[in-house]
């Protein structure tokens, strides 16, 4: 209904320091039940707020380049739950208790309302180079764990066919090999209309997307971190704008 919907009402409105800015992050999807991603729920802390500052995002190695950024943030008539935030934001400055979540770094409102807020986000603008991503040590067996799962009874020929598009390599080439396939190659068309009358993010629509080879970002997304957990890269689904 978002894809198709003709109103013209600004949703979000924002100021930033970042030339080429990456998308604006609403949550991350980490767990995948063969119909549809969702966001696992850790320790909510209502120590953890990010006036505080959040933690530094897993993962992220002391070595790779970054600059400061900041980016100012109005939001419309948004329903949601989650705040809109680049990735990784290191601290946030805003009115009311907005929580960080532990293992995804996911911010909610205790209590606050989204719709009219006006922020401050302060986060990270990262460089990795190609050797660096290369080179990075495989996650912890936590992560691995979480991020890695994937439901009893998923088709076989979603990871068929991720092993013939990226046989070798290292986890970073795997991905690239899968990145190229879904979006770099002219194989795959995007469109408002989704490939099977089913679910947008499950097995159900991965299997019409690769058969029809035409969808929207859910699709596209869904079935990168799909086909990337059959080879055993630890994968999740952003959601934002």
């Amino acid at each position: 209904a978002n894809l198709t919907s003709r109103s013209s009402t600004p949703v979000i409105s924002y100021t930033t320091t970042v030339a080429n800015p990456e998308p604006l992050r609403l949550a991350s999807d980490d767990t995948f039940n063969g119909k549809q991603w969702t966001p696992s729920t850790g320790p909510l802390s209502r120590r953890q707020k990010v006036q505080d500052g959040l933690p530094g995002a897993p993962g992220l190695n002391s070595s790779v380049s970054r600059r400061d950024s900041e980016t100012r943030i109005a939001v419309g008539q948004l329903g949601e739950t989650y705040l809109p935030l680049p990735y990784p934001t290191t601290r946030v400055e805003i009115t009311g208790r907005w929580l960080w979540e532990k293992s995804s770094l996911n911010v909610v409102g205790d209590g606050q309302k989204i719709t009219g807020a006006t922020y401050t986000a302060f986060h990270q603008t990262l460089s990795p180079t190609p050797e660096q991503l290369r080179a990075a040590p495989a996650a912890p067996d936590e992560i691995r764990e979480k991020y890695l799962a994937l439901p009893t009874g998923l088709s076989p020929e979603i990871g068929r066919l991720a092993a013939q598009v990226a046989p070798d390599g290292t986890a970073y080439d795997k991905a690239l090999a899968l990145q190229g396939y879904l979006r770099g190659s002219g194989r795959f068309t995007y469109s408002e209309k989704a490939p099977s009358d089913g679910d947008d993010s499950g097995q159900d629509a991965i299997l019409a997307f690769l058969t029809v080879r035409r969808g929207y970002c859910v699709h596209f997304a869904s079935t990168m971190a799909v086909m990337a957990r059959t080879l055993g890269i630890p994968s999740r689904v952003g959601v934002g704008f």
